[in-house]
Protein backbone atom coordinates (compact mmCIF):
# COMPACT_ATOMS: atom_id res chain seq x y z
CA UNK A 1 0.00 0.00 0.00
CA UNK A 2 1.34 3.19 -0.92
CA UNK A 3 2.23 5.56 1.76
CA UNK A 4 -0.34 8.42 0.94
CA UNK A 5 -2.89 6.04 0.53
CA UNK A 6 -2.00 4.53 4.05
CA UNK A 7 -2.29 8.19 5.66
CA UNK A 8 -5.32 8.78 4.03
CA UNK A 9 -6.90 5.96 5.53
CA UNK A 10 -5.15 6.70 8.87
CA UNK A 11 -6.34 10.42 8.45
CA UNK A 12 -10.22 9.16 8.27
CA UNK A 13 -9.80 7.08 10.90
CA UNK A 14 -9.00 10.00 12.97
CA UNK A 15 -11.36 11.92 11.94
CA UNK A 16 -8.47 13.33 9.82
CA UNK A 17 -6.59 15.11 12.83
CA UNK A 18 -9.73 16.28 14.00
CA UNK A 19 -9.23 14.78 17.18
CA UNK A 20 -6.06 13.41 18.43
CA UNK A 21 -5.84 9.76 18.06
CA UNK A 22 -4.12 9.42 21.72
CA UNK A 23 -7.40 11.39 23.01
CA UNK A 24 -10.09 8.69 22.19
CA UNK A 25 -10.61 6.38 24.70
CA UNK A 26 -11.77 3.35 23.57
CA UNK A 27 -12.92 0.03 25.85
CA UNK A 28 -14.06 -3.41 24.97
CA UNK A 29 -17.11 -4.40 27.60
CA UNK A 30 -19.87 -7.33 27.57
CA UNK A 31 -22.87 -6.79 29.22
CA UNK A 32 -23.46 -8.28 32.53
CA UNK A 33 -26.68 -7.78 33.62
CA UNK A 34 -29.95 -7.86 31.08
CA UNK A 35 -32.77 -6.29 33.07
CA UNK A 36 -36.33 -7.21 32.63
CA UNK A 37 -37.17 -3.99 32.51
CA UNK A 38 -36.04 -0.54 30.92
CA UNK A 39 -33.89 1.32 33.65
CA UNK A 40 -31.43 3.90 33.60
CA UNK A 41 -28.60 1.25 34.69
CA UNK A 42 -26.12 -0.36 32.53
CA UNK A 43 -23.75 -3.27 34.25
CA UNK A 44 -20.74 -3.99 32.19
CA UNK A 45 -17.39 -5.61 32.20
CA UNK A 46 -14.54 -4.10 30.66
CA UNK A 47 -12.41 -6.71 29.00
CA UNK A 48 -9.34 -7.28 26.97
CA UNK A 49 -9.03 -8.44 23.07
CA UNK A 50 -9.54 -12.10 24.84
CA UNK A 51 -12.60 -11.18 26.80
CA UNK A 52 -10.99 -11.15 30.24
CA UNK A 53 -11.50 -8.71 32.49
CA UNK A 54 -9.23 -5.90 32.54
CA UNK A 55 -9.25 -4.07 35.42
CA UNK A 56 -6.59 -1.01 34.48
CA UNK A 57 -8.98 -0.44 31.64
CA UNK A 58 -11.77 -0.48 33.72
CA UNK A 59 -10.49 2.05 36.44
CA UNK A 60 -9.53 4.36 33.19
CA UNK A 61 -13.21 4.13 31.95
CA UNK A 62 -13.84 5.00 35.65
CA UNK A 63 -12.00 7.93 35.77
CA UNK A 64 -12.82 9.48 32.77
CA UNK A 65 -16.70 9.01 33.69
CA UNK A 66 -15.79 11.34 36.71
CA UNK A 67 -14.10 13.42 35.20
CA UNK A 68 -15.67 14.13 32.22
CA UNK A 69 -19.48 12.94 33.30
CA UNK A 70 -20.04 10.93 29.62
CA UNK A 71 -18.83 8.86 27.00
CA UNK A 72 -18.45 9.03 23.64
CA UNK A 73 -18.28 7.62 20.27
CA UNK A 74 -16.53 7.57 16.85
CA UNK A 75 -18.21 9.48 13.93
CA UNK A 76 -19.82 7.84 11.15
CA UNK A 77 -18.16 8.80 7.62
CA UNK A 78 -21.14 11.21 6.93
CA UNK A 79 -20.59 12.87 10.35
CA UNK A 80 -16.73 12.75 9.39
CA UNK A 81 -17.64 14.61 6.39
CA UNK A 82 -19.15 17.23 8.18
CA UNK A 83 -16.75 17.67 10.54
CA UNK A 84 -13.89 18.15 7.58
CA UNK A 85 -16.19 20.86 5.26
CA UNK A 86 -17.03 22.56 9.07
CA UNK A 87 -13.38 23.14 9.42
CA UNK A 88 -12.23 23.73 6.02
CA UNK A 89 -14.63 26.86 6.43
CA UNK A 90 -13.34 27.66 8.98
CA UNK A 91 -10.29 28.04 8.31
CA UNK A 92 -11.07 30.18 5.57
CA UNK A 93 -13.61 32.30 7.44
CA UNK A 94 -16.84 30.92 5.94
CA UNK A 95 -19.92 30.90 7.65
CA UNK A 96 -21.31 27.37 7.19
CA UNK A 97 -24.81 27.18 6.10
CA UNK A 98 -27.34 26.33 8.89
Amino acid sequence: MAYQERRAMIQRRNWNGYVEPGGINEWNVRLVETPDESSGRVVQEVVDEKGRPHGNQAQNMRTVIKRDGTLARVPTPEQWAFLVDLRKRRIRSEAYPI
